[in-house]
């Protein structure tokens, strides 16, 4: 049984390229670096005076910077190439970092905290651009897997070490922030500088059908002929996808507030049942999706949607901390099928000359979720009530299932993985 279970493991992380570990240790540095971000309301309304509504505007502009920087970043990417991208990306946001723990005064934070996110934020196009690079069609959709794995582990690690830097000095969370930037953009720069990236697959046994029509990989003199705007298929993805993040995305505003409302569960009881999240992921995310890559991956993120509607909309109905942790692992299950899927379909569609854009418009659609979902979910709990705020989501939840199910139709007979 013991090695049937490690059989399963050892496959799930196999067929990987180097490159794809190298940037996925990358993104465990750079993740385990997030401090600032989950404590800056209370860094600007405790130490700097602010008030809750001017806190709230500020992280409103840190998600306007993070739409910004992953426009910019996307054009960046298709000019200096993925590596270079990063590496420069990753080395402006370590002097945001920096910058924003001097900053003083409504307007220099404000400034600051623009500038910050635009370059923090928009380090993820390039390098979910470069994931696809690096790795072959038939696993890329675990390769996103594995980066969102360390993405879990490093925001695991980073937030509890920052609190307890918080209550010696705030000043630690905007140094360690940017020497952890600082310190992927080295390690960056030393292992990939070399790297030969891996052409995009347009056969049939992989992802030709998944691709526009006219997306032959284009000279660089055609790149910009190669808008992601003229992509129907692709543009009505990114209208599902910002849906669909915008539903997800009440997880951290108008979610915490049902469980402590309505539940009676102390912060400390929600922080227990947000990592039964983390632990899922973390154990079971490679292998679910080495079980799913071979079928059309918008289906399987069809399925994904249906399950994050699921454990959102059914949370009213039943009592409970074991009740709240059993939706928790619905919407866990449904984000685990979605989120990979979507992305493996977007980098197996996108021209490589191209790819900074389409990653950018993708990282974008997140990123206008990030602005949105914290503002409709609070007010709809707040002027209808939880059970309204419920129902919605799981009555959007099933819309953009639909959706993904028609663009599957739109992009018949293909998958992932030949296995």
């Amino acid at each position: 049984m013991l090695k049937r279970v490690l059989q399963t493991y050892r496959a799930a992380f196999g067929g990987l390229s180097r490159e794809v570990w190298i940037l996925t240790v990358i993104t465990f540095v750079h993740r385990s670096g997030t401090m600032v971000l989950p404590f800056l309301a209370l860094y600007l309304t405790t130490q700097q005076g602010a008030t809750a509504q001017q806190a709230g505007i500020v992280m409103t502009l840190w998600g306007l910077g993070a739409v910004i920087g992953s426009w910019l970043a996307g054009r960046m990417s298709d000019w200096l190439g993925t590596t270079r991208a990063q590496v420069s990306l990753l080395v402006l946001g370590a002097i945001g970092f920096w910058l924003l723990g001097h900053a003083q005064g409504w307007w220099a934070i404000a400034v600051t905290v623009l500038y910050t996110a635009a370059t923090a934020e928009g380090f993820r196009a390039p390098n979910s651009a470069a994931l696809a690079e690096y790795s072959e069609p038939d696993v890329r959709a675990r390769a996103y897997a594995l980066r969102r794995l360390a993405v879990n582990m490093g925001m695991t690690t980073g937030p509890a070490v920052g609190g307890f830097l918080a209550l010696i000095d705030y000043r630690w969370l905007f140094w360690i922030d940017g020497a952890t930037c600082m310190v992927a953009a080295v390690l960056l720069h030393i292992t990939m500088r070399s790297a030969v990236p891996r052409t995009f697959a347009t056969d049939e046994t992989t992802t030709s059908s998944f691709a526009p029509q006219d997306s032959a990989i284009p000279s660089s003199s055609a790149v910009d002929t190669q808008s992601p705007w003229r992509d129907r298929i692709f543009v009505a993805l990114l209208v599902l996808t910002a849906v669909n993040m915008t539903i997800f995305l009440q997880l951290f505003s108008a979610w915490p507030l049902v469980l402590h409302d309505i539940f009676h569960m102390s912060e400390a009881q929600i922080g227990t049942v947000v990592a039964f999240n983390t632990l899922t992921i973390i154990a079971f995310e490679m292998v679910l999706v080495h079980r799913v890559e071979r079928y059309h991956p918008l289906r399987i993120a069809a399925w994904g949607a249906i399950f994050v509607g699921l454990g959102l909309g059914v949370l009213p109905y039943g009592v409970g901390i074991i009740w709240v942790i059993f939706t928790v692992l619905l919407w866990t299950c449904g984000e685990m099928l979605n989120h990979p899927m979507v992305e493996a379909f977007v980098a197996a569609r996108m021209p490589l000359a191209a790819s900074g854009r389409y990653m950018a418009l993708y990282t974008m659609a997140i990123s206008l979720a990030f602005m949105l979902a914290p503002v409709t979910s609070t007010t709809v709990y707040q002027l209808y009530g939880h059970e309204t705020l419920a129902l919605g989501s799981l009555a959007l939840a099933l819309l953009v299932a639909l959706g993904y199910l028609h663009l599957a139709r739109l992009t018949p007979g293909a998958r992932l993985s030949k296995a």
